[in-house]
């Protein structure tokens, strides 16, 4: 469907007179392994992260694939206009909630670079397409310049064309002019491929000498110096999933360890220069290089699952005297420039390291299935590094992630970490309390996970909780209840359900400790939930507050 005349060379109608092979026959699948590798030729790629994948529908598909997957609704488009087809990719973008704006240029005619370059200057756009031959004018768009002066001045929005008329017939390079729609497209469907097939990578395939995913390992260098980090670590991630399915142990450790070979070797190097010189650590792209480790870690730890135990335990304490370090260089931050400090970028850098290690940890206990070895090899150590910190930070330096990663610890470990609840209130409670407890909006984050800490320990370890002083079981239960006079949906829900837990523990222990407990706190609950039951504001909690009363009039 492009502008005519056109000229066919035989040996191209020689080939369109077979007849079609049934997609289900043996002669197809040699079929479509030579179209793949011929595609890589025509598209002048050599990069093996540059496959290209054949899709079963018309050419308007590809507009619903790069709709659906890459932009969410309300982010920014810029589509420039060529002709009608143009129009129906921008059309497309609409219907899945895209904030669309079209460049456009007399007929006949494109968008000139100027233009465009204004555009992006103006707003930030997610993604910017193109079509590269627009069947309704005979517009042909010039994508090398086009991508240079993206990657110029707006690097993080991504390029896609439409080459629906021109593959075949104009040069495109997707390796040389980094046409990212179809590098994210890609990394998108081969960790779709990756979960539902992962089997097949590990078990040698007819005709080959060795499972796929030894050669992906092997050249991983290859596959992924041209993507960016984000793509980066979905790749890590599909990866993942591979190695997770790999039965024999030994070889499953051989392929972890070549597949983090990348990651490890620049986290070593890290390692050995900081060591030398502490001061390498307050460089932005340091900062900017291990963040990027810790995440590719997290990506490959999300579908490894508790097969990551080697890798984890290869970098785990050093990745604590790397939290160590990180917080204290914002500490000295802070104190020599305030708390304005946090706000600056290598501080925020920082911080985001100490983030991504905590992530890190938490999704892998999370997965983890030896939960002694956890508790006793990482709890311990774990819990020295973070706690410490967290309490003798200045407020604004204190990372809510601290929380959510003992409230998942916690969650997993359940009974095991009983006797670790004083020593996590002592550094916690207090100091996180004082944050929060002068409104009901500052620190949002926070608040949310210290109120799901508090559910967690009552949940799980709730002996711990009877074995408090008075003072701070007291302020347990206030807590408590303060929490479900929040605004916040997640705070006043997490705060009414632990409500609920806690009286039905309570109702559990002996008579002595349930009769003192409700002589002290029935009262003051009841009058609690009376004031948020009848304040229209918390509509939203009527099911569990409801249940608390039944709960506390079933005990009169």
């Amino acid at each position: 469907m492009i502008p005519g005349p056109i000229e066919f060379d035989d040996a191209v109608l020689q080939s369109m007179s077979h007849y079609s092979e049934s997609h289900v026959g043996p002669g197809f699948v040699a079929t479509f392994g030579e179209t793949l590798t011929m595609l890589r030729k025509l598209f002048q790629t050599t990069d093996p992260a540059s496959q290209p994948y054949v899709i079963s529908g018309s050419g308007t598909l590809g507009w619903d694939i790069v709709a659906a997957n890459l932009v969410e609704p309300g982010e920014d488009v810029l589509v420039l206009t060529t002709g009608y087809f143009s129009d129906g990719f921008a059309d497309c973008f609409k219907a899945y909630g895209g904030n669309v704006t079209q460049l456009r240029a007399p007929v006949g005619e494109r968008p000139q670079l100027p233009e465009i370059e204004k555009a992006l200057k103006e707003k930030k756009y997610k993604m910017i397409t193109v079509t590269h031959v627009d069947t309704s004018t005979g517009v042909l768009s010039e994508l090398k310049d086009l991508s240079a002066l993206v990657r110029k001045v707006s690097p993080e929005t991504l390029l896609v064309v439409d080459g629906v008329c021109s593959v075949a017939c104009e040069e495109i390079q997707f390796d040389g002019w980094k046409l990212d729609g179809v590098q994210d497209m890609a990394c998108d469907t081969f960790i779709k491929i990756a979960r539902q097939c992962r089997r097949h990578f590990v078990a040698l395939q007819p005709s080959e000498n060795e499972p796929f995913i030894e050669e992906i390992v092997r050249n991983m260098h290859k596959i992924t110096c041209d993507l960016t980090p984000q793509q980066i670590h979905t790749f890590y991630e599909a990866c993942g999933y591979m190695v997770a399915a790999q039965g024999n142990k030994h070889q499953q450790e051989r392929l972890l360890s070549d597949l983090m070979a990348i990651p490890n070797a620049a986290w070593d190097e890290v390692i050995k220069t900081a060591r030398a010189n502490p001061t390498f650590l307050q460089d932005s792209e340091t900062i900017k290089i291990i963040g990027n480790i810790m995440k590719t870690n997290v990506s490959a730890c999300s579908s490894i699952g508790p097969y990551f135990y080697p890798q984890i335990g290869r970098i785990f304490h050093d990745m604590l005297q790397m939290y160590q370090a990180t917080s204290q260089l914002i500490s000295e931050a802070v104190q020599n420039q305030g708390e304005i400090a946090t706000k600056m970028p290598n501080v925020r850098g920082l911080r985001t390291i100490k983030k991504e290690i905590l992530k890190l940890i938490e999704t892998y206990v999370e997965k983890a299935e030896d939960l002694n070895a956890v508790r006793q090899q990482m709890v311990p150590p774990l819990l020295e590094s973070i706690l410490t910190d967290y309490n003798r930070n200045v407020a604004g330096a204190r990372d809510a992630e601290v929380l959510k990663a003992i409230s998942a610890i916690i969650t997993k470990l359940s009974s095991l970490m009983e006797d670790q609840v004083p020593n996590i209130m002592e550094n916690v409670f207090e100091c996180t309390l004082e944050m929060i407890n002068k409104d009901f909006s500052e620190f949002p984050e926070h608040r949310v996970e210290f109120f799901n800490l508090l559910r967690a320990i009552n949940l799980h370890c709730f002996p711990a909780l009877l074995k408090l002083d008075n003072r701070q079981f007291k302020f347990v239960i206030d807590s408590c209840s303060w929490a479900f006079k929040h605004d916040n949906r997640d705070v006043e829900a997490a705060g009414l359900n632990m409500c609920l837990e806690l009286i039905n523990n309570i109702a559990e222990t002996d008579v002595q400790t349930s009769n003192a407990f409700f002589q002290q706190f029935f009262i003051t609950i009841l009058q609690d939930v009376f004031f948020v039951l009848t304040d229209t504001d918390h509509k939203a909690g009527f099911k569990t507050q409801s249940m608390i009363l039944m709960r506390m009039f079933y005990f009169v």
